[in-house]
């Protein structure tokens, strides 16, 4: 309900895991929504190729920080008594968590765009030897 219509398996890791836990709490496209908006393409709630083409474009940390940012000022904007007024604290807390565990899913080495081409290993060195 909530992994699929982010497109969780095509974003990056960490990325992915955040978007994840934006939908389970402010709804998919909302969280899509955010998505978009940080990576500059159209604001549809619907991830499609030019979203993920933008966020791959993105260095996975800066993409991160700048959903945080918009998740937080989304949920700061929350009016009336059962909006931030309410539940600031529990909210804080939910973003500080998920942002911490993207961080540690972040990869340490540049990913692929899924669909990419990526070799699997190294020709062998010697001419005689066989190809596993």
């Amino acid at each position: 309900w909530y992994w699929k219509p982010v497109h969780a398996d095509d974003l990056p890791s960490g990325i992915d895991y955040f978007l994840f836990d934006s939908g389970i709490l402010s709804g998919t496209r909302t969280a899509v929504r955010w998505l978009q908006r940080c990576v500059g393409t159209s604001v549809d709630g619907i991830v499609g190729p030019k979203t993920l083409a933008a966020t791959w474009a993105m260095k996975p940390k800066d993409l991160l920080d700048k959903l945080v940012a918009q998740r937080m000022a989304s949920l700061r904007s929350i009016p009336g008594p059962r909006g931030w007024a309410h539940w600031h604290s529990g909210w804080t807390n939910r973003v500080n968590h998920s942002k911490a565990r993207a961080y540690k899913m972040l990869s340490p080495v540049p990913e692929h765009m899924p669909g990419e081409v990526v070799p699997k290993e190294l020709p062998p060195a010697d001419p005689n030897e066989p190809v596993a």
